[in-house]
């Protein structure tokens, strides 16, 4: 993202030992990112049980890791050749700015799910009967994440651009040919708007969403067990979001810091090997989050063995659910509850005068 000029664009400043090693990561980062991102998108849309809320933002997540993947095989390309391209015509200038903005698509599409995430996990701790994030107020919340993401892609849209330049045709940003759009402002909004205030607001949240959670009574009559596993599952489901998005700003950090930083006059030098790997932290990201909800969700865990192995898998029960669930187990059972007899008619009902003892013709009642 940095401000270039036309001189020496086609060659690479970066020794051959530093390609190589970035591009054997880039590689693997490239294929786990890939069968992941594409395997966790593909289990929420034909998965009826998978299909809630929190798991559609986590799909729409992976769309923009997604993105971000497929750009790979450009910033490889950029250690080789550095700013070279194949050609200046309409096609060319597309993907110039296509494999340039899409990096910060992703990232903003990125930050902005996971604030949707967070506010849709404390509505269903905090409220259990109601359904915020559902029917047109889901769709409307995701097609805001895009164009709030389009938004701080619309800059580098407009710089970069691809030109002939010495005999060659590159691909780059030209922020010094409008003056209108300045490179240190955005830089600083954009670390602001996408990194800073988010996190920001979903610590802010989480924390409110974790003292409900702790905090809060099922009411009914349901058994101390069955309240205690939606406890359980709601917790497990918190925590691996929770953890989704420290990931998120552990890996962006150095990046975001180096881009603010590199307007300022800093006391030392970064070295070119540490200065090249900085992105690659952010970009790992991307291959993290489907590993994390494997790790932390048994019904992701259970979908991922039975589509990459071939295994059926046997299907959990209401109250065994994995915590990517929760949100339709709390509210189904705080309903349930809701609607039970109290205490009273329980006895009432179950009095030796009213019980009526008849057989089972089709085996036991369903729980």
């Amino acid at each position: 993202m940095a401000n270039t000029s036309q001189a020496n664009m086609s060659s690479s400043p970066f020794t051959v030992d530093i390609q190589i090693g970035v591009s054997v990561f880039a590689s693997l980062l490239f294929l786990v990112s890939l069968i992941g991102n594409i395997v966790v998108i593909y289990i929420v849309c034909t998965r009826a049980h998978m299909r809630n809320s929190t798991n559609i933002l986590i799909a729409n997540m992976a769309i923009g890791d997604l993105l971000l993947t497929i750009d790979i095989p450009y910033i490889i390309k950029w250690l080789f050749v550095f700013h070279a391209w194949f050609g200046s015509n309409f096609f060319a200038d597309f993907l110039c700015k296509f494999f340039h903005s899409v990096q910060m698509g992703s990232i903003a599409c990125s930050v902005f799910t996971l604030v949707a995430i967070s506010f849709d996990r404390c509505f269903a701790i905090t409220y259990p009967l109601r359904k915020v994030l559902v029917g047109k107020v889901l769709k409307a919340t995701i097609a805001g994440i895009w164009l709030f993401s389009l938004s701080f892609c619309t800059p580098l849209i407009i710089v970069t651009q691809a030109r002939a330049s010495h005999g060659h045709s590159i691909c780059a940003e030209f922020w010094d040919d409008f003056p209108s759009i300045n490179h240190r402002y955005f830089i600083v909004a954009f670390s602001i708007c996408t990194y800073i205030m988010p996190l920001v607001l979903i610590a802010v949240v989480y924390l409110i969403t974790g003292i409900r959670l702790w905090q809060r009574k099922l009411p009914g009559n349901e058994n101390l067990l069955a309240k205690e596993k939606v406890h359980a599952t709601s917790r497990k489901a918190t925590i691996m979001l929770v953890t989704v998005v420290l990931v998120f700003a552990i890996c962006w950090l150095p990046l975001q810091v180096r881009e603010v930083l590199k307007f300022y006059e800093a006391p030392f030098e970064v070295p070119i090997k540490v200065d090249i790997i900085l992105p690659w932290i952010g970009f790992s990201n991307i291959a993290i989050n489907p590993i994390l909800y494997i790790i932390f969700s048994e019904n992701y865990r259970s979908e991922f063995l039975s589509i990459l192995c071939c295994k059926q898998i046997k299907k959990h029960s209401f109250y065994n659910a994995s915590p990517m669930s929760t949100p339709m187990i709390s509210r189904a059972m705080t309903e349930r509850s809701r609607l039970s007899p109290s205490p009273d008619v329980n006895r009432h009902l179950l009095s030796p005068s009213s019980i009526q003892l008849k057989p089972l013709k089709n085996g036991p009642l369903p729980e």
